[in-house]
């Protein structure tokens, strides 16, 4: 049996030269893919969310790419052209769907009240070591209020 190491190795298919081989613990595309490469998601994205100068109301307006084709399509579905009132109701329920997930407030994480949680939090950090306050641990002067709150 041919082996490589007693010098009758047969290089062919499946069986490259030992110096063209990868090197052990070492990956066969080390730069790998470059970060930040294009793709056609990358580059509609990006072109969608360039600003352009539109009149609307009879005042100029900037807005994205997006949003002024958006406004073509709805005022040609309003003046009656058939292909824009088809494409608009193509794509009104991802549009609903869109604005359902914009529109909705993130849940509430805590029952706790903002002075409660501070408090614990202050004596997490106590336990930890990473913080000394002394002797004033439950005085609630220390508890700053939030700016939104004066």
């Amino acid at each position: 049996m041919a082996s490589e190491y007693d010098g009758t190795y047969e290089v062919g298919r499946g069986k490259p030269p030992r110096h063209t081989r990868f090197k052990r613990g070492q990956s066969g595309n080390p730069n790998g893919r470059p970060r930040g490469s294009r793709n056609a998601y990358n580059v509609l994205s990006r072109q969608l969310a360039k600003k352009v100068v539109i009149v609307a109301d009879g005042k100029r307006t900037k807005v994205t790419l997006l949003e002024a084709a958006m406004r073509q399509l709805a005022n040609g579905a309003a003046t009656g052209k058939l292909r824009h009132i088809q494409l608009l109701l193509q794509l009104f329920p991802f549009m609903e769907r869109a604005q359902k997930m914009v529109s909705r407030k993130p849940p509430k994480l805590t029952t706790m009240t903002e002075e409660e949680w501070t408090r614990e939090v202050v004596a997490i950090l106590q336990k930890a070591g990473a913080l000394d306050l002394g002797s004033n641990v439950g005085d609630p002067a220390l508890v700053e209020k939030a700016p939104s709150e004066e």
